[in-house]
């Protein structure tokens, strides 16, 4: 059984490139390794304090009076903004698991099929606005698709990997709120787990079809994360 601030430090493994010392550098995509971390991650587990992550740039001067800040309930912003000298943005998200051995029972559509993909099969089906996958497998594996005959109108696939495996879902707009997408977490989870790893499932908090699909997917909440980026 994973603690909560032991699935948050897994989570931050997963979506961002650190240094040996757990700074962070970059955000965690093997087709594009060029997109700049936060300035700083607070990971907030249930039931406990909060953690902060900061990125490598950050003067060591100001990291201590950063993570200090993060400690304070609510976050004062405007502090940090200060501290670090320029505007803030905040993405807050939701943070969810799927305990070992916890596959939710779910009835398939009749439109259509899940099936695994790997790049050797991707000539078998046709991936229209799905083209993508060609460039993120195999980095991408585990990968499942919805299908409709031959036709890929949804994914699910790992996007961010450690020891703990991230979970990214898209949807072709005409197959949404179908049931389709916590379909395929689910298989995507059960090939996570199989494989040894860790399935997460992380949603911006004000995507509520995405909240709900983690929840239909059999996974549960451990926490808020609060990504901190400089204002454009």
């Amino acid at each position: 059984m994973w603690s909560n601030e032991a699935l948050m430090a897994l989570h931050v493994q997963a979506m961002f490139t650190c240094t040996d010392k757990g700074a962070l550098l970059t955000v965690n995509e093997p087709w594009d390794g060029s997109r700049p971390a936060p300035l700083l991650f607070v990971g907030i587990p249930e039931g406990s304090p909060p953690l902060c992550w900061e990125r490598a740039d950050l003067p060591a001067s100001l990291v201590a009076a950063a993570r200090s800040l993060t400690e304070q309930e609510p976050l004062p912003v405007s502090a940090l903004e200060k501290l670090l000298g320029k505007p803030l943005a905040a993405e807050r998200e939701r943070c969810f698991y799927r305990p070992a051995g916890k596959a939710p029972l779910l009835h398939g559509s009749p439109e259509g099929s899940c099936v695994e993909l790997t790049p050797e099969r991707l000539r078998s089906y046709t991936l229209g606005e799905f083209s993508w996958l060609e460039e993120e497998l195999p980095a991408a594996s585990p990968c499942f698709a919805f299908c409709v005959g031959k036709e890929v109108v949804a994914v699910c696939r790992s996007v961010r990997k450690g020891s703990a495996h991230e979970a990214g879902v898209e949807t072709a707009p005409a197959y949404r709120r179908k049931g389709i997408g916590s379909l395929l977490v689910t298989a995507w989870a059960n090939a996570v787990e199989q494989s040894g790893n860790i399935p997460l499932y992380s949603a911006l908090e004000s995507n509520a079809a995405s909240l709900s699909c983690a929840k239909k997917g059999g996974f549960l909440p451990y926490g808020q994360g609060i990504s901190f980026y400089e204002a454009l």
